[in-house]
């Protein structure tokens, strides 16, 4: 039974609302503040630095606020509110992107960030040991300024 006080009970506790992990859901409301290297691998080579695609790793440490409220699946109703979760996050991203003209950038990325202490969703860890954000995406890019010259001409 889980109850407005955020604690979990066996059984139930009189006059106290609860329900159960099934009947409950939850929503992370997430903030990230961070150092992230991008290295664009195929910038590495001379046969592929003046290229149109690019391939991109990028390794990451940050400090991650998570914020969980827990809603009845039945109703939408609030059942709890949770406070801020601060966290040590290490991970990273791999992208892949092609320049359609000199300004404008398509690629699409992946990446996860691992994180430090109690649960980002809030729930009780014997409920689940995996405490990571996995994001997935497609970017689209402007580059502001003129465009480069070749050397030579």
């Amino acid at each position: 039974l889980h109850t407005r006080d955020g604690n979990r009970y066996e059984a139930a506790v009189a006059g106290m609302e609860g329900w159960s992990y099934g009947e409950l859901k939850s929503r992370v409301a997430t903030q990230r503040y961070g150092v992230q290297l991008n290295v664009n691998l195929l910038g590495l080579f001379a046969t592929t630095k003046r290229s149109r695609w690019t391939l991109e790793l990028s390794p990451q440490l940050s400090a991650v606020g998570t914020k969980a409220t827990f809603r009845t699946i039945a109703d939408n109703a609030g059942a709890m509110k949770g406070a801020t979760r601060w966290h040590f996050g290490a991970g990273g991203n791999v992208q892949a992107g092609y320049a359609l003209t000199g300004h404008l950038h398509i690629s699409i990325y992946t990446g996860i960030t691992y994180l430090t202490g109690k649960p980002l969703d809030g729930t009780t860890e014997h409920l689940h040991k995996a405490n990571y954000i996995w994001e997935s995406g497609l970017k689209l890019g402007w580059s502001f300024g003129e465009q480069r010259k070749e050397a030579g001409k």
